[in-house]
């Protein structure tokens, strides 16, 4: 779980703002030194933004500006307590939930910021871009596609690679990723970029992690396009050597040499599981790399907002991205989670 940094952003009436707002980035998560007058930070896309202090204090202000809205917390936590709320009634209980989600999982608000960040909802599919950054400059190995996910709640979905757009809409994102990170100063190291295409090719960035993206799929997912040993390289850099294949003095956007997809297979409910259907099934695909199953008979899945992890992973390879699709309806119609009776 890592702490969001806050967002200068324009002065904003109640919680949005009436469309998605140019705004400079606050200071980085790698360059204290970081500011917004850096190359490119006030050119970042971003979801107009406000940020609620604590809700026990006579509760925030309504909505002043167009719904839908995303509620999510200050610090993080993943997918965790991000809710959109379709109409100011809903705002409440929404900030009620989030609030929840962060008691779950810390088990005590201490030493945490108890802030939540209220922004409008951005229509439009969402993508994934894995990076390695070397010297200040971004070196693009991925982007994914991650669906289009429309709430109310945002767990994680399937991701494919390379995603299927056309050379602006590519370009635009790749343009844009590079100036999250100059407006963060982020200047070593790999990253994990999610955002939304909106209004034809414009890219919104949601959010710049500074790390792996999450359980080593995106390790997988970056090698699989572009060849490139995204771990291997990381771990060079760590002890001081040079990055492979990499060409450290200017940004770079890989050309795919493969397709890869990972397929998450969802819990479906709660309660105690009694068995996994169709896994090994799926195991025996020519196309599927490897199954990372981490729920089996006998674990409990609790209800949201409390997260049991996902039952399981399915890395697979391909082609072409008719593949990709059609073992994921296929997976979808063979694997599923079978609970025990009340």
């Amino acid at each position: 779980m890592e702490p969001g940094h806050p967002v200068r952003s324009q002065p904003i009436s109640g919680h949005t703002t009436e469309c998605p707002t140019r705004v400079a980035s606050s200071p980085g998560r790698r360059d204290p030194a970081a500011d917004p007058s850096k190359p490119g930070a006030a050119d970042q896309l971003r979801p107009g933004s406000d940020r609620t202090g604590e809700s026990g204090g006579g509760g925030p202000p309504g909505i002043k500006g167009p719904t839908p809205v995303v509620v999510k917390l200050a610090d993080g936590f993943g997918s965790l307590g991000v809710i959109r709320v379709d109409e100011e009634s809903g705002l409440s209980s929404a900030i009620r939930q989030s609030e929840l989600a962060r008691q779950v999982a810390l088990g005590s608000n201490e030493g945490v910021d108890p802030r939540l960040v209220v922004e409008e909802y951005l229509d439009g599919p969402e993508y994934v871009v894995e990076s390695l950054v070397v010297d200040g400059h971004v070196h693009v190995l991925a982007i994914g596609d991650k669906g289009y996910p429309q709430g109310p709640f945002f767990e994680a979905g399937n991701y494919v690679a390379p995603a299927q757009l056309d050379d602006e809409a590519r370009n635009a994102i790749f343009r844009e990723v590079i100036r999250g990170h100059r407006a963060l100063g982020i200047n070593m190291g790999p990253t994990h970029t999610e955002l939304r295409l909106c209004e034809g090719n414009r890219p919104f960035i949601l959010e710049v992690g500074a790390r792996f993206g999450g359980s080593g799929v995106s390790h997988y997912i970056a090698q699989g396009v572009s060849g490139v040993d995204f771990a291997g390289e990381v771990m060079r850099m760590a002890v001081g050597l040079p990055p492979r294949n990499i060409d450290a003095k200017q940004d770079t956007l890989a050309t795919p040499v493969g397709i890869a997809a990972n397929y998450i297979v969802q819990s479906d409910g709660s309660g105690r599981i009694a068995e996994i259907v169709g896994l090994s099934d799926i195991s025996v695909d020519p196309q599927v790399d490897h199954i990372i199953q981490m729920l089996h008979s006998g674990d409990v899945v609790r209800p949201y907002p409390h997260f049991s992890g996902y039952p399981a992973f399915v890395l697979s390879r391909h082609a072409d991205h008719d593949s990709v699709f059609d073992l994921h309806e296929r997976i979808g119609s063979t694997v599923r989670i079978v609970y025990e009776a009340d």
